[in-house]
C-alpha cells in the first residue's frame, strides 16, 4: 500500500482532531437526541434543518450529514422507524435463505438458488458499507428487496405447479380414484395441510 494510505489510517490514533470523524460523531449525537425527544423522529432530511442543531447538538460547529444509514433512519424516523428498517433487512435475508432451500436440488430453479445467495451477499455489503454512508433511501437497495420478493414468489409458484402436475399424473395412473364414494374421502380434519409459499418466506398453512 502507498504511504499516503498508512498516513490516513494513522489518523485513527488522533480521531478527535479529524474533522470527518468528529463530524460523524456530531451527527450521530444529533440523531440520538432527536429520537429521544421525538417518538417518530424529525422526518426526512432532518439533519439539514439548521434550526434544530442548536437544540439537539449545540456543541456542533456546523450542520452535519448523518454518514450512516442507521443513524440516518434513527434521526428521521425514531426508534420505531429504525426497528422497521432493520426488520425489513432481516426478513429479506431470511427470505433469501428460504428461496435457496426451496430451489436447491432442482436444476430448473438453480438460477434462483444462485440469485438468493448473491442477494444475501449484497445485503451484507449494504449493511456493512452503510455504517459510514447515509444511503438509507438509496433506490438500488429497494430494487434488491423487490428482486428478492419476486424470486421467492416465482420459486413458490413453480413448486406449486410441479406438485399439481405430479398430483394429476398420480390420479391418471389410478383411474379408480375418481370413482371413490363420499365415504372414501377423508374428513376435512384428516386432510393433510398444504404449504403455500408467501412472499415473505414464511409458510402459510391451509387446511
Amino acid at each position: 500500500m502507498p504511504q499516503k494510505w498508512f498516513d490516513r489510517m494513522d489518523t485513527i490514533n488522533t480521531y478527535e482532531e479529524d474533522e470527518s470523524a468528529s463530524g460523524r460523531f456530531d451527527a450521530w449525537i444529533f440523531a440520538i437526541n432527536v429520537a429521544n425527544d421525538r417518538l417518530f423522529g424529525g422526518g426526512f432530511k432532518v439533519n439539514t434543518n439548521a434550526d434544530l442543531w442548536p437544540i439537539y447538538n449545540p456543541e456542533s460547529p456546523a450542520v452535519r450529514a448523518p454518514h450512516s444509514i442507521y443513524f440516518e433512519v434513527l434521526g428521521e424516523h425514531g426508534y420505531i422507524g429504525l426497528i422497521l428498517f432493520l426488520g425489513i433487512g432481516l426478513i429479506a435475508f431470511l427470505t433469501c435463505s428460504r428461496t435457496h432451500r426451496l430451489a436447491r436440488g432442482s436444476p430448473e430453479l438453480s438460477w434462483a438458488s444462485d440469485l438468493s445467495k448473491m442477494m444475501q451477499v449484497s445485503l451484507v455489503g449494504y449493511a456493512t458499507a452503510g455504517v459510514f454512508l447515509n444511503v438509507a433511501t438509496f433506490d438500488l437497495y429497494y430494487h434488491a428487496l423487490a428482486i428478492i420478493v419476486v424470486a421467492r414468489w416465482l420459486v413458490g409458484n413453480e413448486i406449486a405447479k410441479g406438485r399439481a402436475t405430479q398430483s394429476t399424473a398420480t390420479s391418471a395412473g389410478h383411474p379408480d380414484s375418481a370413482e371413490q364414494t363420499p365415504s372414501d374421502v377423508p374428513a376435512s380434519g384428516d386432510r393433510p395441510q398444504q404449504a403455500l409459499g408467501g412472499a415473505s418466506g414464511y409458510l402459510i398453512k391451509r387446511r
